[in-house]
């Protein structure tokens, strides 16, 4: 009995000593498991570390070339602006210097009526529209050439034919002949035609170009016209159409 007893004692013992020697073990299994994951993240987060030195490094360095990019677009932009602006300063010039030489040496093509001393003239604000000199070829036209018995502020109309109707497609600024007799006022920009367009003379204020009633093509219309609006085709009767001395210069053809 007491041996079975003394038997009981050391097994208890042996059982209580080998269950903290396990436990341990496991206790060092999961150490050495965290130290290699420190080991690991320390590593992971010197390479992140690195990585953002070399990303701000690329930064500074990207701003650094956006800034001069900016600086050089600046200086681009200044000559460009100085280089158009000396070109356009150049293509006024030389167009001013053409339409005096052509004005000079009558080089222009001119569609419109007989540059004659006339009767009468309406001697009203009115439109009038060009129906027997409609445009023969696509062209550019660079103003309005008239006999005047007196200065006169005028605009010129473009009208295209477009299913039975008229539709002013074009629209100058307020012209003015500063003196009486045959006078050329230049566009301040050429006006493009296409053949078929119609042309109307307008005078907001009064009309001092001599005219001759019932023998010409020009239809007289009491209303000022505006760019987009369309008008019903008309024909001109006998003997109700003006001829007038006035007409437009350009180059046709083209």
């Amino acid at each position: 009995m007491r041996l079975l007893l003394a038997l009981c004692v050391v097994g208890f013992l042996l059982g209580g000593c080998a269950a903290p020697t396990e436990e341990m073990k496991k206790l060092q299994l999961q150490n050495s498991n965290l130290q290699g994951e420190l080991a690991a993240a320390k590593e992971s987060i010197s390479e992140l570390e690195q990585q953002k030195a070399d990303l701000t490094g690329q930064v500074e360095q990207l701003t650094r070339i956006s800034g001069t990019l900016e600086r050089e677009k600046a200086v681009r932009v200044e000559e460009t602006g100085q280089l158009r602006q000396g070109v356009r300063s150049f293509v006024r010039s030389q167009l001013s210097s053409l339409r005096e030489f052509s004005k000079n040496e009558d080089f222009l093509d001119y569609s419109g009526g007989e540059l004659i001393e006339r009767s009468g003239s309406p001697g009203k604000s009115v439109s009038l529209v060009d129906t027997q000199n409609t445009m023969g070829y696509n062209g550019t036209l660079y103003g309005i050439r008239g006999q005047f018995s007196g200065p006169v502020a005028l605009r010129l109309a473009v009208l295209r034919p477009i299913k039975q109707r008229w539709v002013v497609v074009w629209n100058t600024e307020k012209l003015e002949v500063k003196k009486p007799g045959l006078q050329q006022v230049d566009f301040p920009v050429p006006v493009s035609v296409e053949a078929g367009d119609l042309v109307a003379y307008q005078f907001p204020d009064e009309m001092p170009v001599a005219c001759d009633k019932g023998t010409g093509g020009l239809l007289m219309i009491d209303q000022q016209l505006e760019s987009g609006q369309k008008l019903q085709q008309q024909q001109v009767g006998s003997f109700q159409g003006y001829a007038c001395s006035i007409g437009v210069v350009g180059i046709l053809g083209e």
